[in-house]
């Protein structure tokens, strides 16, 4: 028989695991959605109608059609279903404009990749879609000409056991030199050792098959959010779900060995990494931290010691676009040199 101490234990135990997955993202199986979604809620200002704003143009050959305009009930304050995805450009990686376009409402965790012909690959975990009733789940969209129009794809992921464990989500991309797709997602299959980071590779970006577990951490404690980049002498991994960032070397970036976590600062405050990219004289990551506004930039020369650079995005509340935060940057350079960002915001 167990007490109701031990009850009361469990439940204290379980609400700590909730209130840690969801400060990141929601891992939860896919599931039906029943629940309507709200009335436009988008916009503050009555003078700001979508019509007004710019949405990214999509393309007709299209397994779904994203959301606009329309958050959800979800399980937390803030989550896939109130984000929303938008565009900004920079010729620097530094000083960013935005260009106040929506690729998508109800999306999260962004992430970019580019192939050898410019061909845009974003990755990202939605909410509801506009065409199904699944929710929580990891899609892509596809842009051929510098991101002016996209295609949504449902992705195929073999290798998972169907209805066992949490939705798989938080994507991590990369396009390697032999042009295979190499996608680190988190998934919790629920066998009492917590979420962790698995990786998945395809040849066409779409259809995925599961490599194996990635990346987890000692002691059976979550690990969200995977954000892995290669380097002169391997493959590093931050991740999420601890205090300060979950660290991790490869030598093939397929599995990776746990090392100490990382804590960065920034004007006195800790931050979350969320993506990287090489640049000329070394690694540059874009972090964010929960109950900060700002998208941080860091810089390295051996992807190892961080130096904090500065403030690259703030939120900006008096476009009727935006609230709360910017975060969960995905950043990726364009043939022509410029610099891309997908960035998550949360829907006025």
């Amino acid at each position: 028989m167990r007490t109701t101490h031990g009850l009361i234990g469990l439940l204290v135990v379980a609400l700590a695991a909730l209130v840690v997955a969801l400060a990141f993202h929601t891992f939860s199986l896919p599931q039906e959605m029943d629940t309507v979604a709200a009335e436009d809620e988008t916009l503050d200002d009555p003078e700001l109608k979508l019509d007004d704003v710019e949405l990214v143009e999509v393309t007709g050959d299209n397994d779904f059609e994203p959301v606009f305009g329309e958050t959800a009930d979800g399980p937390g304050d803030y989550g896939p279903w109130n984000s929303r995805l938008m565009i900004a450009y920079s010729d620097d990686g530094l000083n960013w404009e935005r260009t106040n376009q929506i690729v998508s409402d109800q999306a999260d965790v962004p992430d970019l990749a580019i192939d050898e012909d410019g061909t845009l690959y974003l990755y990202y975990t939605a909410w509801e879609l506009a065409s199904s009733t699944v929710v929580n789940t990891t899609h892509v969209a596809i842009s051929e000409d510098n991101g002016e129009t996209w295609t949504f794809k449902f992705l195929e992921l073999n290798g998972i056991e169907e209805n066992v464990g949490s939705a798989l989500v938080d994507p991590d991309i990369h396009i390697l030199e032999d042009g295979t797709f190499r996608l680190f997602l988190t998934y919790d299959p629920h066998d009492d050792a917590g979420a962790r980071s698995h990786v998945f590779e395809s040849e066409d970006g779409i259809h995925f098959d599961l490599i194996g577990e990635a990346f987890s951490a000692t002691e059976n404690r979550f690990v969200l959010d995977p954000s892995a980049l290669q380097v002169d002498d391997g493959w590093i991994i931050f991740a999420g779900g601890g205090k300060g960032n979950w660290y991790g070397t490869s030598d093939d970036g397929l599995t990776f060995t746990s090392a100490e976590s990382v804590e960065i600062f920034y004007d006195g405050r800790q931050y979350m990494m969320a993506n990287g990219i090489v640049v000329d004289d070394g690694y540059r990551f874009y972090t964010f931290a929960n109950g900060q506004s700002e998208i941080v930039s860091f810089w390295s020369d051996d992807g190892v010691e961080w130096e904090g650079e500065q403030i690259v995005l703030d939120v900006d509340e008096s476009s009727g676009l935006e609230s709360e935060h910017v975060k969960d940057p995905a950043v990726i350079q364009l043939a022509n040199g410029t610099y891309m960002m997908i960035y998550k915001t949360t829907m006025p």
